[in-house]
């Protein structure tokens, strides 16, 4: 791939994060002279009884649980901090007698500050990546054992699927399910500059965050925007999207990020590549 500089001195630069979750990507954007806007579309409403379930899961001794995959920080927050209540210590005693693998270093980031100790975090960092790794393993350390993900309840099934066919056995739990935000000054503003082509470029980070993105700002306009999909399922959302409008306005340009992390979509916005996939 041939890659050019993307210069982001004076430019404004958007994320579909909270303000809090884009504060590394504000610092790398501002780091080249750009502005960023953190752009919270979804909410994190936790399931209380899930994470029971969860628990209960990790703690069966009729039948051993071998691993727990996080494919998220927001999944480890909801299970510690937002289910999890006076029961951290226990999920932690749970997850000791478990390997625990983390889908993406900020994932492993806030096991760890949970407590918890990571054993894997595949190379790519998505649901994909986690079955490369698994396969990666062999039979012996796959075929016939248990693995439990606590995820959203809007995740689609590859995960499952793929270490189904690997011959594991596949417990998913929802811990969270994902709410469009409600609509915010930053929304507001980066209308308004949206209108005004004042936006360089924006960073959907996941479907839910696409999903969430088009209900708050539906006739959004994105042309001449430089658009970054984080993974292959944010790409799928962008194109799914795409494929429901009627109207050639609201056809987007996207590049999909080589590295499935917002630090890899900001590397890739610094030095993008030339290759795009269109609508």
């Amino acid at each position: 791939m041939v890659y050019r500089r993307l210069s982001l001195k004076g430019k404004t630069v958007a994320i579909t994060r909270s303000k809090e979750e884009a504060e590394e990507f504000a610092r790398l954007v501002e780091s080249e002279g750009g502005e960023a806007i953190a752009l919270a579309a979804i909410k994190v409403v936790p399931d209380r009884l899930e994470v029971a379930r969860l628990v209960g899961l990790l703690e069966d001794n009729r039948e051993k649980c071998d691993y727990c995959a996080f494919m998220s920080a927001k999944g480890v927050r909801a299970v510690f901090e937002l289910g999890g209540g006076g029961s951290a210590d226990r999920i932690r005693r749970a997850l000791d007698k478990v390997q625990v693998i983390a889908v993406g270093p900020k994932t492993a980031q806030e096991l760890e500050k949970a407590g918890v100790r990571v054993a894997h975090v595949p190379e790519v960092h998505s649901s994909i990546g986690l079955v490369r790794m698994m396969e990666a393993m062999g039979p012996a350390a796959v075929a016939g054992r248990r693995i439990v993900i606590p995820r959203s309840a809007a995740a689609d099934d590859y995960a499952a699927e793929g270490l189904g066919r690997l011959g594991m056995k596949v417990e998913e739990v929802f811990v969270y399910r994902t709410l469009t935000a409600a609509r915010t000054p930053a929304w507001d503003r980066f209308a308004r500059l949206l209108k005004a082509k004042k936006v360089a470029a924006i960073v959907f980070t996941s479907a839910s965050n696409v999903r969430a993105f088009f209900e708050l700002l539906p006739d959004a306009d994105l042309r001449g925007v430089q658009v970054i999909s984080i993974g292959p399922f944010t790409s799928k959302e962008l194109d799914k999207w795409q494929q429901q409008q009627q109207q050639h306005r609201c056809k987007i340009d996207y590049v999909e990020s080589d590295e499935h992390t917002v630090e890899g979509a900001f590397r890739f916005l610094a030095f993008t590549g030339r290759r795009q996939r269109r609508g």
